[in-house]
């Protein structure tokens, strides 16, 4: 038999060359075609030949390589061994070697196929050595490791991950083969590592979990009838107490995954009794195991099964002796408090957690680590169970969970790692305790121990809370402003693991914190969390971790529509720029460019955006360094995404066309590559002068061009330009389109926004003197009245005739009834003014007191009576208003009227006129008619003629 298997590398290349002439506007370049193979890795074939006959097994090697040729896949015939397996007593050495493509195969001993070593005997020998020599240069660091005192449970960690996971690959297909002699080697190898881990390991161990694992992942996809007869007749035989542990344990594993092909009524027939077996078993490993897979098994049998047949079998569990199976049995309850109803919640889950709260100084530590974990959800599931008394004992028993294993004085830890995960559940849990204790008693619940876990000295623990704060900020609604301080804390924490954490949902962390209104400018807080942004971006870009650094300028670009644009601008703007100029990075400096684009599209301020636009061409566009021109090419890929058409073509399209002139090779050809992109942003009328300039810098780069990359870029370049237009889809050019509507509609508004603001800004301080100037003229008006009433006796007669002069011009009406009340009114302020000069000082000393008194009075009743009677001017101003408004609009629908008469006159007299040339055409047919009846007379008078003359002829 003969097994040939065919393995080459990754990626064979052959290419051929052609050239055609390709036409784009008016110059004329060569068209590269260039065709790709891929090769057909790890393919074997295998043929059997009996009595020297290979015809077969040739054809199929040469048909394999003609579909191979005829799908644009390359064999490489160097590297394809051939390997023959020959079991017969008298092994035939004259077998001639397979031939592809001219060459003879190679035939090996060995081969190495999918890191499984075979060999011409398959005894696994191969197979075996290699793997004993890996596992022993694992072993070693095994043993490093143990010398350094690292804890057990990470030594079998690593034992696990890195040394049985070489050991034990593809055990499946090898350990039924492989010989007594290879099976010792490898145990000894595994004993070795176990006297290093301190906990019993072996081969066999291994094997079996191997098998297991493969029978699991396949009972999904096995039919029931085979999984009746295959799985559960022996699974009935090996679950019985005679059976080693490692079989009960593989039993209990195999129901749980089992249960979920049956009905409900065949599980509850045929496999609850096992299940209670298993549940009762003698060894608590068993009964652990069994009552983790009791939730698989409680969802397939419904509710009321699991009421009455499992529930009871969880809450006897949950009271076992050993910790393991107490801590199965608890997390099984939690997970199935959802199909409870609300008394089995009151008397099965809330004694048993109270219980657990009311003990937890002398628990297990893993009990609490699972309680911490469920604690949110079950504070949730148990909210309308609870009294207020227990609601209490729940939030003081949350309150000592999160500062568990920590000491009172100095703050220091136990270096216990689980009391560690206890506060890290305790942060994972502290959004739904927020919604448990109600947001307006987070004061005085919650905050101390948020406090605490914020400020933390184990790294785990900060990077918890900061992955959960943006919730907690959420729930916490108007009282944001009670977690500023640890806010600022995660933002400066020392651990980039922490500012990683926070980073994830920064955005929905600010918009809740910034959503204060228009009044937080003015609070002290709102600087220092501006400075904290600032100084956590100069700390990540001081390290090495350039990833978070352009997560970090993601986030950040959320910015744009949080803060004013003012405090973009002298604080953040300067800061992205000098991270696009100087960063070596290349990721980062994409993402500063995106987020520097995005300030400048939503900065309302046109001197801001007219500033940051100048500083991109001079600093980057004009710079000397041909690395900050290549930024720019990088902004402008970005500014085709960020803004529209147009504002792209009118700031940012002629700076990068202009860079085709650049003395620097890599520039143009940068500018090669984006040229398609400018294209897209071209249309047709408006945009032909741009285009004009786009086809004469691609044709500078066809005839001018030296460099020959950029000559086969612009070549590239010239055929997706052509096919631009004939590509693209309609409808996804339909949705670009549209796209770039909204953003140049909200462009537009953004500058409407600006002018409105501007508007207001002038137009307060105009209203403010407008006002005050109207307050100074009332003010002097009415002290000219007062004096020029106290000051002449004589003015009484005066204004005593005022009122039948204004009731006399109130029957008036017209503009005459306004004309003559302003004039009036004039006079009168005049007169006032001109009393209150020409008053002497001595009248008003000679008066008494009492005399005093009653012309003040008088004045105050005098001028009272002057502004009603100014009220009264005012009201017949605004009707005489009025009444010219509607003379107007009288006369508007008069002249419409006069105008509608001359057009209906107009068209009467083109009908006249058109009745008229009627007329002289009528007159025309009868001259035409007369005409022709002449014309017969005539000839009638011609024939008589001529009958006369024939006459006389004859």
């Amino acid at each position: 038999m003969w097994w040939s298997a065919a393995q080459v590398p990754p990626r064979e290349q052959s290419s051929h060359l052609s050239s055609s002439p390709c036409t784009h506007q008016t110059s004329r370049t060569p068209r590269t075609v260039a065709t790709s193979r891929s090769s057909p890795d790890d393919t074997a074939i295998v043929g059997c030949v009996s009595e020297g006959n290979d015809c077969e097994y040739r054809k199929v090697i040469m048909d394999f390589v003609d579909w191979c040729e005829l799908n644009h896949l390359q064999v490489n015939a160097s590297k394809t061994k051939e390997m023959v397996i020959d079991f017969s007593r008298k092994p035939s050495s004259d077998i001639a070697p397979v031939n592809i493509q001219g060459l003879d195969i190679e035939r090996v001993r060995t081969y190495k196929y999918l890191g499984v070593h075979l060999n011409n005997k398959l005894d696994w020998t191969d197979n075996t050595d290699s793997l004993y020599k890996r596992g022993q240069s694992r072993l070693y660091m095994l043993r490093r490791l143990g010398s350094f005192g690292v804890c057990r449970p990470l030594l079998r960690t690593f034992y696990e991950t890195v040394v049985a996971s070489v050991v034990s690959y593809a055990v499946v297909c090898w350990v039924g083969g492989c010989s007594e002699r290879d099976k010792k080697r490898l145990n000894r190898l595994i004993k070795r590592a176990s006297s290093v881990c301190g906990c019993p390991l072996a081969l066999h161990r291994v094997v079996s979990n191997a098998w297991l694992e493969t029978l699991l992942s396949a009972i999904n996809a096995l039919p029931k009838e085979t999984i009746k007869q295959e799985v559960l007749n022996p699974l009935l035989y090996q679950s019985q107490l005679s059976h080693s542990l490692q079989a009960r344990l593989a039993s209990c594993r195999i129901l749980g995954k089992v249960a979920c092909k049956f009905d409900s009524h065949i599980v509850k027939k045929e496999l609850l009794p096992l299940i209670r077996s298993l549940c009762q078993d003698v060894e608590f490993e068993v009964r652990a195991c069994m009552c983790r897979q009791l939730e698989s098994i409680a969802r397939v049998t419904g509710v009321d099964d699991t009421r009455t047949e499992l529930l009871p079998e969880l809450v006897e569990l949950a009271e076992d002796e050993e910790s393991s199976v107490r801590l199965a049995a608890f997390d099984t309850i939690i997970n199935l408090m959802e199909m409870m109803d609300s008394d089995d919640r009151l008397h099965v889950v809330v004694p048993l957690v109270m219980s657990v709260c009311e003990v937890s100084s002398q628990v297990d530590e893993a009990i609490l680590a699972s309680l911490s974990f469920q604690f949110g959800k079950l504070c949730s599931g148990l909210a309308g169970c609870l009294s207020d008394e227990q609601k209490g004992r729940l939030l003081q028993r949350f309150k000592v969970l999160c500062v568990a294993g920590l000491q009172t004085e100095g703050n220091q830890t136990d270096a216990n790692s689980e009391s560690t995960l206890i506060r890290c559940n305790c942060c994972y849990n502290l959004p739904a305790m927020v919604v448990f204790a109600d947001s307006a008693h987070f004061l005085s619940e919650l905050y101390p121990s948020f406090s605490s876990l914020c400020c933390d000295p184990e790294v785990s623990v900060r990077r918890s809370a900061a992955a959960s704060f943006h919730q907690v900020v959420k729930l916490l609604g108007s009282n944001v402003q009670l977690v500023h301080k640890e806010h600022l804390a995660l933002l400066q924490d020392d651990a980039l693991e922490v500012l990683d954490a926070l980073m994830n949902h920064l955005e929905e962390t600010l918009e809740a914190v910034l959503s204060r209104g228009e009044n937080l400018a003015l609070d002290n807080k709102f600087p220092e969390l501006l400075s904290a942004l600032l100084l956590a971006e100069q700390k990540v870009g001081c390290s090495l971790r350039w990833r978070l650094h352009e997560k970090l300028l993601q986030r950040y670009s959320c910015l744009a529509r949080l803060l004013p644009g003012e405090l973009l601008h002298q604080s953040f703007s300067p800061r992205i720029f000098i991270i696009l100029t100087t960063n070596k990075v290349l990721p980062v400096q994409k993402e500063a460019a995106r987020t520097f684009c995005t300030f400048l599209r939503y900065n309302r301020k046109q001197e801001q955006r007219q500033e940051m636009m100048e500083r991109l061409i001079q600093d980057l566009a004009q710079g000397r360094s041909y690395w900050n021109r290549l930024r720019f090419l990088d902004v402008c890929e970005m500014a085709t995404e960020i803004f529209s058409r147009k504002y792209f073509n009118k700031h940012f399209l002629i700076p990068a066309l202009e860079l085709v002139h650049d003395p620097v090779a890599n520039v143009r050809y940068k500018l090669c590559q984006l040229l398609p992109r400018l294209r897209s942003s071209l249309r047709l009328p408006g945009d032909k002068q741009l285009l004009q300039q786009l086809d004469f810098c691609v044709q500078k780069l066809l005839c001018r061009e030296k460099d020959k990359d950029v000559v086969a870029t612009i070549r590239k370049t010239v055929l997706e330009l052509d096919k631009l237009d004939l590509t693209e889809p309609f409808h996804k050019r339909q949705e670009r389109d549209l796209l770039d509507q909204k953003k140049e509609k909200e462009e537009t508004l953004l500058l409407e926004m600006e002018q409105l603001e501007r508007q207001q800004s002038e137009g307060k301080p105009n209203s403010e003197k407008h006002t005050e100037r109207k307050r100074k003229e009332m003010r002097k008006a009415k002290l000219s009245r007062s004096r020029s009433l106290s000051s002449q006796p004589t003015t009484s007669k005066a204004n005593s005739d005022r009122p039948l002069k204004v009731k006399d011009l109130s029957s008036m009406s017209g503009p005459g009834k306004s004309s003559m009340l302003s004039s009036k009114d004039d006079s009168l302020r005049t007169a006032h003014f001109t009393m209150a000069t020409q008053s002497t000082m001595p009248v008003l000393i000679r008066s008494n007191t009492t005399s005093l008194l009653d012309r003040a009075i008088t004045l105050d009743h005098r001028t009272s009576t002057m502004d009603q009677r100014d009220h009264r001017t005012s009201t017949l101003d605004h009707r005489t208003s009025n009444l010219d408004h509607r003379n107007n609009m009288g006369e508007q629908r008069t002249s419409t009227v006069d105008h509608r008469t001359s057009t209906l006159d107009h068209r009467t007299s083109t009908i006249d006129q058109r009745d008229h040339r009627t007329s002289s055409m009528d007159q025309r047919d009868h001259r035409t008619s007369t005409l022709d009846q002449r014309s017969k007379t005539m000839d009638r008078g011609c024939g008589v003629k001529d009958s006369q003359s024939r006459k006389l002829s004859i």
